[in-house]
């Protein structure tokens, strides 16, 4: 479920939402089986049990990508079909909205 901030201060009678209130609201939520997150523009609220579910990604699996990161020597352009584009009126290509 996504909660805009302005709906989650509200929900909690608060003009604004601090660390220390989102630690709270995760504690509160945690009981249930249920953590909240940001992400990026809003906030979303996910049953844990779901999100363990989904499948990990290793760090050891990508330990030699990282060390080429690290020392400069990575090619991103390898990634770069990977990202989609973004015209100049700031649609991302493919997105019919």
């Amino acid at each position: 479920m996504r909660l805009a901030p302005i709906t989650l201060a509200r929900l909690w009678g608060r003009y604004r939402i601090s660390d220390q209130l989102l630690a709270e609201i995760n504690e509160w939520l945690f009981r249930w089986g249920y953590a909240l997150f940001f992400a990026g523009t809003t906030y979303a609220v996910a049953k844990i049990s779901a999100v363990s579910a989904w499948p990990r990604v290793s760090s050891k699996r990508l330990k030699t990508t990282l060390a080429r990161v690290f020392e400069g020597r990575f090619d991103f352009a390898e990634l770069e079909a990977l990202v989609p584009s973004v015209s100049d009126d700031g649609a991302t290509e493919g997105d019919d909205s």
